[in-house]
């Protein structure tokens, strides 16, 4: 016979364990989210470990993550860390803002090279993804090199961007462009990637549309065409250590 004290304990545990599922995270930014939980994988990375935010990129990344800002066009240099920010970012919308993700880049090899080198690495090495990836490291269908299912429901697809039909079918609530300038200016005779990719955001309450590559031929460079089309342009000024004057470089 269970006693009225044993009773009222079983009743605490259950509505206990009931009320885990209205738990939900702190909110972090993304900067705040990758200092704690991002970590660079060995196969893709000079120093590999946990992530530290340089000065220069947060404010690109808290705008990557941002839900009041939809677009962001960043028009960079060489070896700043683009894709590193960017599956850090990635990683932040999956793992705590459980969204459902799209990244182009600008072949279908290219694609695939990307998933094998740096997605699955870094779900390895960043554990609060780990958790989420029970398939991690065996073959299934939520395992796959266009596609990663987590135990959230949340889906990341990784896609080549020369192909018209990549553009179809996925609802997400972010799309993401590796290297936008190398993309085709118009895909298959159907329109440029932004414009094919972007519709695959618009059913989403939180929009998203990520856009960043070195420049090329200037007049015709896709990226600053997406950037001179936004209502603000923003820049990083430094010191000069001399005059003290600071400027963009």
């Amino acid at each position: 016979m269970i006693s009225d004290a044993q009773k009222a304990a079983n009743a605490a545990g259950a509505i206990a364990t009931g009320l885990l599922s209205l738990i939900i995270p702190v909110p972090l930014t993304t900067v705040q989210w990758a200092n704690k939980h991002y970590y660079l994988p060995k196969e893709s990375s000079y120093t590999p470990g946990r992530w530290e935010t340089l000065p220069f990129q947060v404010g690109i990344m808290n705008c990557m993550g941002n839900d009041l800002i939809r677009t962001v066009n960043l028009i960079k240099s060489a070896r700043v860390g683009y894709t590193k920010m960017l599956l850090g970012v990635e990683a932040y919308f999956i793992e705590h803002k459980s969204r459902n993700s799209l990244l182009f880049q600008p072949t279908d090899s290219a694609a695939e090279d990307f998933m094998k080198s740096h997605v699955e690495p870094t779900i390895r090495d960043v554990p609060a993804l780990l958790e989420l990836a029970p398939w991690f490291g065996r073959k299934h269908r939520d395992n796959t090199l266009t596609l990663k299912r987590f135990s959230s429901g949340v889906g990341f697809w990784c896609l080549g961007g020369a192909a018209a039909k990549n553009y179809r079918e996925k609802s997400v609530d972010v799309v993401c462009y590796d290297e936008l300038s190398s993309f085709e200016p118009d895909v298959e005779k159907e329109g440029s990637p932004t414009l094919l990719g972007d519709k695959r955001i618009e059913g989403s309450v939180w929009p998203k549309s990520i856009r960043g590559s070195t420049p090329k031929i200037k007049g015709s460079c896709q990226i600053e065409k997406a950037a001179n089309e936004s209502a603000h342009f923003m820049r990083f000024y430094v010191p000069c250590p001399h005059c003290g004057g600071r400027s963009s470089i």
